[in-house]
């Protein structure tokens, strides 16, 4: 839990925790990477002919 004293230092810490979330912390249903990683890696499968699928 999280108590805020002003609005804008809501904004501070909630946006410092949404990067941590998707650019630092893995994932164990990503397997074990970031969201960020994890989107790069199937986008780019997505994108090339042949292109190998995570599972």
């Amino acid at each position: 839990m999280e108590w805020f004293r002003t609005r804008r230092e809501a904004v501070v810490i909630i946006e410092a925790w949404r990067q941590h979330y998707n650019d630092v912390r893995p994932h164990s249903s990503l397997r074990y990477l970031t969201p960020n990683e994890f989107k790069r890696a199937t986008s780019r499968s997505a994108h090339q002919p042949g292109g190998a699928v995570l599972t």
